[in-house]
């Protein structure tokens, strides 16, 4: 009995989730492009309409951070449903731990069934495998909207996606304004860390996931100070 006291005391054991501590892998503001005549594309954005009269560009107006934002909507009134998507870039990162961050405005209060959606496609780039996550409101002054896509179904090959769905008869200039982009790792913490079945030499842990990131790293140490941390991804830990 003394020895596991003696074990529970010294034992020192915190997981976290691999790239835990991953700040920001993307950002986009769109301040670096110079507005000409023509549309605008991000970099690594790829961006599809689903017929004329909607439109996705950066422009140097209406922004959130001057100078500029980016667009999305229908420049002239509307004969036929239409929409438009942006598809943001490829990330070294799993989706299933992601949150997107972004400022958004729409040009009228009452943008009816106009609207600006977020979330994931997959097997092409038209956006006619989009998952949508999050339907935006109405408003003309910029909110903070995130987006969280800590889920178990985002398929290796999908891409984070904003998508304008322009209804018919929608008058022209109904847009959409989008700026401060940011993709970041939404990885959360384990939880109910146990320690049972403790030996001289050995301990069962058992914890809860909270998020789909598929494993965790264990640090351990000896130390109350983890002056001397050690690490594991494996199902068990010997010689502690």
């Amino acid at each position: 009995m003394k020895t596991k006291q003696l074990l529970l005391t010294l034992l020192m054991v915190f997981l976290v989730p691999l790239a835990m501590n991953a700040q920001a892998v993307y950002s986009e503001n769109f301040d670096s492009y110079s507005i000409g005549s023509s549309f605008v594309t991000p970099t690594g954005w790829t961006v599809t309409t689903s017929g004329t009269g909607v439109s996705a560009t950066v422009i140097n107006a209406n922004a959130y951070s001057n100078p500029n934002s980016f667009l999305m909507g229908n420049p002239q009134a509307l004969s036929a449903n239409r929409s438009v998507v942006a598809v943001l870039p490829t990330f070294d990162l799993n989706l299933n731990c992601t949150k997107l961050t972004f400022r958004v405005k729409s040009s009228s209060a009452s943008m009816g069934e106009n609207t600006l959606s977020v979330g994931y496609t997959y097997s092409d780039l038209n956006g006619d495998h989009t998952q949508i996550l999050h339907t935006c409101a109405a408003s003309t002054t910029y909110s903070e909207v995130s987006v969280s896509f800590n889920l178990s179904t985002v398929p290796n090959n999908a891409r984070l996606v904003f998508r304008y769905n322009g209804r018919k008869n929608a008058p022209a200039q109904t847009y959409w304004y989008i700026d401060n982009v940011v993709v970041e790792n939404d990885m959360q913490a384990p939880s109910d860390l146990s320690v049972t079945e403790l030996s001289s030499t050995t301990a069962t842990l058992t914890w809860t996931m909270n998020g789909n990131y598929g494993s965790a790293q264990v640090m351990y140490s000896t130390q109350s100070d983890f002056s001397d941390p050690q690490y594991s991804t494996t199902g068990s830990l010997t010689e502690l």
